[in-house]
């Protein structure tokens, strides 16, 4: 989110929020806390490291998609687990129990499952990983999805767009309001040049004009004592 200062005064802003595509720069750690045999259910733990909220962990669990959006990854309390993948014996639930650790359980004591590809990614591309194409209803449920990250792209684009196209108009009319202010200016404080120099033309023309008369006035009296003489 960034808010741009467009006028003198301090309301006079035009924010704007720009969307993130996407980023990759948190890293994983795996760790089986507990296998899954007897009277025990597999336990794995992954923690996540460098997040911020929104991003989401995506990666497969015995070859099925998942992801998980750590929303409140700085919270402490428990998040309701989550049905991540299944493998056609039992589920593999997914909980975020507290900060940035989930916890991978099996639902039953017999299933075995391992986590694979693992990527944190965050903004509009984050989900794109998570996406299961091994069967022909998954694939046209991965291609609806693309098809809306697609029109949030470009809502997010238009969005950005439209901001560009405020800040051109109004540093348009900023430079507009600059130069029309220092005209006033130059006409309050300095000479208008044309207007200076046309009244200078003026006086000339009358000065001139007077001087005339004056030489033909003196030209009238010495005709006249010339009569006299």
């Amino acid at each position: 989110a960034q808010a741009f200062q467009i006028g003198a005064n301090a309301s006079q802003t035009i924010s704007h929020t720009f969307a993130t595509v996407g980023k990759n720069s948190s890293t994983v750690t795996q760790a089986a806390t507990q296998a899954a045999g007897g009277s025990q259910k597999q336990i794995t733990t992954l923690t996540v490291a460098g997040t911020a909220d929104g991003d989401v962990i995506t990666g497969t669990v015995n070859g099925k998609a998942f992801a998980f959006t750590l929303a409140d990854h700085d919270s402490t309390s428990a998040v309701t687990a989550t049905t991540a993948a299944h493998d056609g014996t039992g589920a593999i639930v997914v909980a975020k129990t507290a900060g940035t650790t989930l916890t991978f359980t099996g639902s039953a004591n017999n299933i075995a499952f391992t986590i694979e590809n693992l990527r944190v990614g965050n903004g509009i591309g984050a989900l794109v990983g998570g996406y299961d194409i091994t069967t022909s209803t998954l694939a046209a449920s991965a291609i609806t999805n693309m098809g809306t990250q697609i029109t949030a792209m470009d809502t997010a684009r238009a969005s950005t767009g439209a901001t560009m196209s405020r800040l051109e108009y109004a540093a348009d009319n900023l430079t507009n309001v600059a130069q029309n202010s220092a005209a006033a200016r130059s006409r309050i404080m300095d000479a208008d040049y044309a207007a200076e120099t046309t009244e200078l033309a003026r006086t000339q023309i009358i000065q001139q004009a007077a001087t005339a008369m004056l030489a033909q006035a003196n030209q009238s009296q010495q005709a006249i004592l010339a009569l006299l003489g």
